[in-house]
């Protein structure tokens, strides 16, 4: 990592990443790596995927990478592989650059001996097939990978060991995610047999690759005991707060289901478009639209302005779209409601503070008014039990904004999701974004839960 790769002036390896490799020099053959966003986990694993190469090439070895969805391989980590292999010093290595399309393919190296591929996290299976002497397994965004996927890389282990000749290796990275699962088993010391190491805030803001602004302003944003605080900046595996709608783990698992939507262009049809309107010169006003896949595009944010613009704008998408509009009629938002259904176009008025005859799917639950019937509605249709598959983009804003209502229990069996003023007032912003997508996938004018 030192003398094979031509740094930029002034940076290098940082300190925890010579740890981590120093755990392999010293015979640790798992090493579990936890820890904020930002440290460098692909950066990590694209080098130890070239220092396996080039130190068994003439050898029979074996790479193989996979991750929790099949697009962390295609549009991270493996161009990360192809970055660094250019800015290798092959005059040190002994033998001549890769050649493109030859050995360095688009998510595969093909050299004498060995390779290194992605394997479909979705095809466990196919972790089974990494045979040879030595083998390197790289699992990025591990905390969400199939279990299945880790008892399969164990066999390559039966015939590796100090006794023996041949070498398996193991690196396992992820920032952290709810108190569950395999990952959170290796980091735990449940599995024995893993080096785990945490990289803390501190570490990655000393290496310059954290913002102490963007910490402070995560903390500010969200609370520092929140799990988005605890996961993405303290690197901690952190559960939902107490009395959550919708638990940060199910945010991340649609994330998931969103990119792999988008790797397949995005199919299906905008069927309805949630409309949370914005008083002039506070919050914003956003659109979000949903497929009839249960998909959620990258949301509309507009900047303030007039009333009768915000709804010439609207109605141009849902004239585009051929679809239904639902929106928030509170407010200043009546005005675009009543211009757009003036003109025809199929909107239905969201008013949140409306009471509501709506149960939860299971029958025994009401709600105090439709805010809290259409809030209900996202978690259960986030719930995986459920099976809805819905798939939200990975927007860092509408992430915190859908994790932070809370709720609680009513007279008469009745749950009130926590009030938009409340929550404005806890977290010192409004929740436009969260409130435009739950309009979406909610249904129209009888307002009926959504299940498809």
């Amino acid at each position: 990592m030192h003398d094979i790769i031509d740094w930029p002036e002034g940076q290098g390896p940082t300190q925890y990443q010579c740890r981590i490799a120093g755990e392999y020099d010293s015979g640790q053959s798992r090493v579990a790596i936890r820890g904020p966003h930002g440290l460098g986990k692909t950066c990590y694993a694209a080098q130890m995927t070239h220092h396996f190469a080039q130190t068994h090439e003439g050898d029979d070895w074996k790479v193989a990478t996979t991750a929790s969805v099949g697009n962390q391989l295609k549009q991270y980590l493996w161009p990360e592989i192809h970055k660094w292999a250019y800015r290798i010093n092959w005059a040190k290595t002994g033998r001549a650059p890769y050649i493109d399309d030859k050995e360095l393919l688009m998510m595969e190296l093909k050299l004498r001996g060995g390779r290194a591929y992605a394997i479909n996290p979705a095809k466990p299976v196919l972790i089974e097939g990494a045979h040879a002497d030595n083998v390197f397994y790289c699992f990025d965004e591990s905390k969400a990978i199939n279990d299945k996927i880790f008892e399969g890389a164990e066999g390559a282990f039966s015939g590796a060991g100090s006794d023996t000749t041949m070498i398996a290796i193991a690196l396992m990275m992820s920032t952290p995610g709810a108190p569950i699962g395999h990952f959170y088993d290796v980091c735990t010391g449940k599995i024995k047999g893993w080096k785990a190491i945490h990289i803390t805030k501190e570490e990655v803001i000393a290496a310059g690759r954290m913002s102490q602004e963007w910490a402070e302003y995560m903390a500010e944003t969200y609370g520092i005991n929140s799990p988005i605080y605890q996961k993405r900046v303290l690197g901690n595996f952190a559960a939902s707060e107490e009395g959550a709608v919708i638990p940060l783990s199910w945010i991340e698992e649609a994330h998931r289901r969103w990119y792999e939507w988008e790797a397949q262009g995005k199919p299906g049809r905008v069927k309805q478009i949630g409309a949370d309107i914005a008083e002039e010169g506070e919050d914003d006003t956003i659109f979000a639209k949903r497929y009839d896949n249960n998909a959620m595009d990258e949301l509309v944010t507009l900047p303030k302005q007039k009333i009768m613009r915000t709804a010439a704008m609207l109605g141009a998408l849902l004239k585009r779209h051929g679809c239904e509009g639902i929106i928030d009629a509170n407010g200043l938002g009546s005005g675009v409601y009543g211009r757009l259904a003036e003109q025809d176009y199929q909107v239905h008025a969201f008013i949140a503070q409306e009471g509501t005859d709506l149960t939860d799917l299971s029958g025994e639950w009401g709600f105090v008014d439709t805010r809290s019937a259409a809030w209900w509605n996202m978690r259960e249709m986030l719930n995986p039990e459920n099976n809805f598959n819905v798939k939200l983009p990975p927007n860092e804003r509408l992430t915190g904004e859908l994790s932070a209502p809370t709720w609680e229990p009513k007279s008469g069996g009745r749950i009130k999701v926590e009030s938009k003023k409340d929550i404005k007032k806890r977290i010192g912003r409004s929740t436009d974004a969260a409130d435009a997508v739950t309009m979406a996938f909610f249904k129209k004018g009888t307002f009926e839960m959504f299940i498809l």
